[in-house]
């Protein structure tokens, strides 16, 4: 008995030995076995300000350090990207992979902790895009203080992504960059113009000595001499008169609300502010050049690009030899330049003359430049969208369209191409004739092409000479075409790496229904300003009314 006694209490003293010690089993990170997952997201849904920070809330404390990525090939925690994310993306995203080319860009961001740990705030360092959809992803790099990674799902971790589709809404006109710079110092006296670009196109009317106003140091207004509206209304140059500014005195740039958008007549988001100083001296010496002027040129239209030591305005007239002049003025003061000389005649001599000066006035010496233009070749460009139909959800389908105009001198063959929407790249649709027509997809110089679905209702009154073309579907894209995404024109299968020969990048919500949005000029640069949209209905086959 006494043997069996010892043996028990030896026993008992070899497993406190061995078990663990109560600390440890009062440690709750030790303990922790439950995954944190995402309680929320604010703002969310369909409203969402393009100038916003985001806050996602969580289930409990996060880790500071599964914030950051965990090498260049890998994402931050918490990570937004461009456009309406596949399941496939989301899925690869969520594991804090880079996403695939054509998935979704991934939108520079600065990310931090708020709300005692439980809270991730993520804020754009530019604003979003007007009415464009993205996706708000927290990653599985995500972990709480145990070191859990995110759960996928509130309820079963193996199912579900923690993502969130955003629409931004629109609510005005924003000013895109200022020139002189804010904060710029030394600014010639003799500046001859404040250059300001916005998001949208603005109305002339709405540009007044009230909304646009140019303050010096001490509160005197200074009388500007014009507006100018360029690049279809996105850039305004406020001439100023004759005469220096003041030396060395500090000067404002005074945006108000009375600027309002083209299109909708919405007012600029909010009054802007910006700052220049002028010099104290005046500046006498003319601009010279750092990169020689030069031109290249291909059938229709040439680029003249130069460089020069400071900030210059430039002024380029050209044409054929004996012939009239077109004259090219930038008013804006820049040291890189790339100048598009166009139209032109394909096969054709032409002489160019440049000149350029400091915001003092000081002119370099003019240089004169020849070149030759190229042999003609076809050249298509997307030139009108009708994404928004008039009819019933099942009806637009079958009226949808994008027209194609060949702006070249020389016939192009479409057979090959291919048209797609939010450069989705997967879902992009090969041409063909429309209505199993056969025959070669050449479209001729000044020519149209309309490109429909099989779907397509006959229910346009189409010239006799266009080329109608249809998809391998009832669908333009993927999902067919939406108010506020891009279209793309490819030359060959975009799944292989080609690259558009023309975009239309959704910069113009459609949303008027019936009316389409036209390109202005066929020969004027895949850019926002070059396009509208109609007060109503659409011109297929047919150039934009003027």
């Amino acid at each position: 008995m006494r043997t069996q006694r010892l043996t028990v209490f030896f026993g008992l003293l070899l497993f406190l030995a061995c078990a663990p010690s109560p600390p440890q089993w009062q440690d709750p990170a030790a303990l922790d076995r439950i995954p944190p997952h995402l309680l929320s997201v604010a703002p969310s849904g369909q409203q969402v300000p393009p100038t916003t920070c985001f806050t996602l809330g969580f289930s409990e404390p996060l880790a500071a350090e599964s914030l950051e990525p965990a090498g260049e090939a890998s994402l931050a925690g918490v990570v937004l990207l461009s456009g309406r994310a596949a399941q496939a993306a989301l899925e690869a995203v969520s594991e804090g992979a880079l996403p695939d080319e054509g998935e979704g860009e991934v939108i520079p961001a600065a990310v931090q902790l708020d709300q005692d740990d439980t809270a991730v705030l993520l804020c754009p360092l530019e604003p979003l895009a007007d009415e464009s959809e993205y996706t708000l992803v927290a990653t599985r790099r995500l972990c709480d203080l145990a070191r859990n990674p995110l759960s996928r799902g509130a309820d079963d971790p193996t199912t579900d992504n923690a993502a969130e589709a955003l629409t931004t809404t629109y609510a005005g006109p924003r000013v895109v960059s200022v020139s002189p710079a804010d904060g710029a110092v030394e600014v010639s006296p003799g500046l001859r113009a404040v250059v300001v670009e916005f998001s949208r196109p603005v109305r002339f009317e709405s540009l007044t000595a009230e909304s646009f106003r140019l303050v010096a140091q001490g509160g005197a207004d200074l009388t500007l001499a014009a507006f100018d509206l360029e690049q279809g209304g996105v850039r305004v140059s406020a001439r100023l008169p004759d005469g220096r500014l003041e030396l060395g005195v500090e000067h404002f740039i005074r945006l108000s609300t009375e600027i309002l958008d083209l299109e909708a007549g919405r007012a600029l988001v909010a009054p802007f502010r910006s700052r220049f100083t002028t010099a104290a001296v005046v500046d006498e010496t003319p601009p010279s050049f750092v990169q020689d002027p030069a031109v290249e040129a291909d059938d229709v239209e040439a680029t003249l690009c130069f460089a020069t030591d400071e900030p210059a305005t430039a002024a380029a007239s050209y044409g054929i030899p004996g012939g009239e002049s077109a004259v090219l003025v930038l008013e804006d003061l820049a040291v890189e330049r790339s100048l598009r000389l166009a139209p032109l005649e394909p096969e054709q001599e032409y002489e160019v003359r440049l000149e350029v000066a400091d915001a003092g006035g000081n002119r370099a010496p003019a240089v004169e430049l020849t070149f030759r233009t190229g042999a003609p070749r076809g050249r298509p460009v997307l030139t009108e969208v009708m994404a928004n139909p008039e009819g019933t959800a099942d009806q637009e389908s079958g009226r949808e369209y994008l027209e194609i105009f060949n702006a070249g001198g020389a016939p192009v063959d479409l057979a090959g191409f291919f048209v797609d929407e939010k450069n989705d790249r997967s879902g992009a649709d090969p041409l063909s004739p429309a209505k199993g027509a056969a025959g070669p997809l050449e479209l001729q110089p000044g020519r149209f092409a309309i490109v429909v679905t099989t779907a397509y209702e006959d229910c346009y009154d189409l010239p006799a000479d266009v080329l109608l073309l249809t998809v391998d579907d009832g669908r333009l894209g993927a999902d067919g075409l939406s108010r506020t995404e891009s279209v793309e024109l490819y030359d060959a299968d975009p799944v292989g790496g080609a690259e558009p020969v023309s975009t239309y990048g959704g910069w113009i919500s459609a949303s008027r229904e019936g009316a389409s949005v036209e390109r202005l000029d066929p020969l004027s640069p895949d850019e926002a300003g070059n396009w509208r949209l109609r007060d109503a209905g659409g011109t297929p086959g047919a150039p934009a009314d003027p």
